[in-house]
């Protein structure tokens, strides 16, 4: 298979920008295998080069957001002072721990705190994040913003890894399938509502 992406498959729709009045104001990301499998010690447990480009390309140029497990694992495996360039980072997380004395986020690569799904949403719906909300992670991030996202951003991934963070399954709210690239290691997809 091809490293490039599919020629016969047209463009794909870039993420939109949060629409406050609609229903399903996020986007969602995610990378799975066959076993639904998304994570190994809060870390990717495969390291696929296409799908880190299929990331940085649709999250570029907008704000994604995850729980506080899966941005100290990104942490981790890369360095405390760890930013996403050119996106605007969003962590959800309940606790004390995550703003510092002046309000700010604990982490320096991270642009804001939301305390809830809750938060996130008034807060998206307030204008307050740039471009489009995409959620990437974890699974019960995913499995609380499912209700509000509009359009998933899937790789699947084609061998299947160990792992003990699995996705919830979600495929039967999104009927519209689109390929929009095809791999040797995996294969992208925007799956939508409507």
């Amino acid at each position: 298979m091809s490293s490039e992406p599919n020629a016969s498959v047209p463009p794909f729709p870039a993420p939109a920008p949060a629409d406050p009045a609609s229903p399903h104001p996020f986007a969602g990301i995610v990378a799975m295998d066959a076993e639904r499998v998304i994570g190994r010690d809060g870390f990717l447990p495969w390291k696929v080069k296409e799908d880190l480009r299929w990331f940085r390309r649709i999250t570029t140029g907008n704000t994604i957001v995850m729980g506080r497990t899966t941005w100290e694992g990104i942490l981790a495996e890369t360095s405390p002072t760890f930013a996403f360039p050119g996106r605007h980072t969003v962590v959800l997380s309940g606790r004390a721990d995550s703003l510092g004395a002046d309000g700010r986020p604990a982490w320096p690569g991270v642009a804001a705190v939301c305390g809830s799904m809750e938060d996130l949403l008034t807060r998206t719906r307030a204008g307050e994040f740039p471009g489009a909300v995409i959620i990437a992670g974890g699974a019960r991030v995913f499995a609380a913003a499912m209700p509000y996202i509009g359009t998933v951003y899937l790789t699947r991934i084609h061998a299947t890894h160990p792992g003990d963070t699995h996705m919830p399954p979600f495929e039967r709210h999104f009927p519209h399938v689109r390929e929009a690239e095809t791999h040797a290691a995996c294969t992208m997809q925007v799956m939508s509502r409507v």
